[in-house]
């Protein structure tokens, strides 16, 4: 009888190892790594980018780092099944801080047939959705992709008038991005250079519809490098930048904009707000597919696995034919401190007005900056642009210290000493004279 119990003892043991073996296998508990979105909460959107409480100063910063970087403030590691993973990020819904409702959607995120985290957000304005953000994780490689989407209407005060001053379906991707994880700090570069060359990883795109309260029809596409490093981004344009002119297109355009509106839009340039805020999702996807070879794919974010995802890329687009800008595009250098809401920027508004780093130099020490591209809008230049929290100073005006500048922050971008020849900076058009 005793050795009966004994080997019925030893027989309920085994269950019970297998039942907890079962519980922690990868299927049900892994280490994964999830976007950041808010820190705390306060209030910026498309249509009031400045309000009082947010992290940005003016509109040159707020434009410049919403243009430049993603919605995601950070990057966490979080452990435990994928249930219980999006059972905790569905209670960070809210305002994120850069000033967008942000919503997980629960339903349609999913573990991938390779094991790889796709977790997918809708993107609110008004109670509205005005686009997504797809986030995919690989835990074999430790790498990420992301792509976010939002339809802009940037709204600003004009006389005595609230106007939209920017019209535009805009996309960020980043594609197979390694995470490096020391000391509990995760950072990652975007746009790498490696093996005496960059990596095309990082793109920002957008379809100008209107600019100030003109027309202005152009596929403008950013090829990034960018680098997050304990809680701070810093980011620039390449030269490799380009932008085409879409006029022959205007015709397609216009019926996009009619048909996903209801015709509440069906000419350009767009005269009021409630013109901008009846463009949404409908009319963000129907562009994704109208602009990009993998549109369809994307707007029905189906994705079977890591690679899947980064197959579907915006990088080919359907505007070979168009005709190129010959234009110097300004280089929009940001850096933005996440952690106490710190940021400093050149002014962007108008991407081909002029090489950004050379207005900094040429304006660094005055007292106050002038978007020339917008008559009538001044802003105080106190805090020289806002690079001196980040360590950059311009303590004269010969050309060895405006070069160190501009070297500091590329390298800051993750792009190395090497890379930074004479014809790299001569692609920028600072030939400082």
């Amino acid at each position: 009888m005793k050795k009966t119990k004994f080997c019925l003892f030893i027989f309920l043991l085994l269950i019970l190892f297998s039942c907890n073996n079962n519980t922690s296998t990868p299927e049900n508990m892994q280490k994964s790594y999830v976007p950041i979105f808010k820190t705390e909460v306060n209030s910026r959107g498309l249509i009031n980018m400045v309000p009082d409480g947010n992290p940005f100063t003016n509109m040159k910063d707020a434009s410049n780092i919403m243009t430049s970087l993603p919605l995601m403030v950070g990057i966490s590691e979080a452990e435990g099944s994928f249930d219980s993973l999006t059972q905790n990020l569905s209670k960070q819904d809210g305002i994120g801080d850069l000033g967008f409702d942000i919503k997980l959607d629960s339903a349609n995120s999913k573990l991938l047939s390779d094991g790889s985290s796709f977790l997918i957000y809708n993107v609110y304005e008004d109670n509205q959705q005005v686009g997504f953000i797809e986030y995919v994780y690989n835990p074999a490689t430790k790498s990420f992709s992301y792509r976010q989407s939002v339809m802009l209407t940037i709204c600003m005060k004009m006389g005595t008038e609230v106007v939209p001053i920017l019209v535009s379906p805009y996309t960020v991707e980043y594609t197979n991005i390694p995470l490096t994880i020391s000391n509990g700090i995760i950072s990652y570069v975007v746009g790498e250079y490696k093996d005496n060359s960059f990596i095309d990883n990082g793109i920002a795109d957008f379809i100008m519809l209107q600019y100030g309260i003109t027309k202005s029809l152009e596929f403008q596409r950013q090829i990034l490098s960018s680098k997050f490093d304990n809680g701070i981004y810093y980011s620039v344009y390449r030269p490799t930048s380009f932008i085409k002119k879409l006029n022959t297109k205007e015709a397609e355009i216009l019926d996009i904009l009619s048909t996903s509106t209801n015709n509440t839009v069906s000419t350009l340039p767009i005269r009021t707000t409630d013109q901008a805020k009846a463009m949404k999702i409908d009319t963000l996807n129907s562009f994704i597919k109208y602009a990009y070879k993998s549109g369809e794919k994307i707007v029905s974010h189906n994705y079977s696995s890591f690679d899947d995802f980064n197959a579907a890329s915006i990088k080919e687009y359907n505007f070979e034919s168009e005709a190129n800008i010959n234009a110097d595009f300004a280089e929009n250098p940001v850096c933005y401190d996440t952690i106490n809401k710190k940021t400093a920027s050149a002014k962007y508004m108008d991407p081909t007005y002029s090489p950004a780093f050379k207005y900094i130099l040429d304006n660094y020490d005055n007292n106050n900056i002038v978007i020339q591209s917008l008559p009538g809008l001044t802003f105080s230049n106190d805090d020289n642009f806002g690079f001196p929290h980040f360590g950059y100073t311009l303590n004269n005006n010969d050309e060895s210290t405006k070069r160190a500048f501009i070297k500091k922050h590329l390298m800051n971008c993750g792009i190395p000493v090497g890379a930074i020849t004479e014809d790299f900076l001569s692609k920028y058009k600072i030939s400082l004279q």
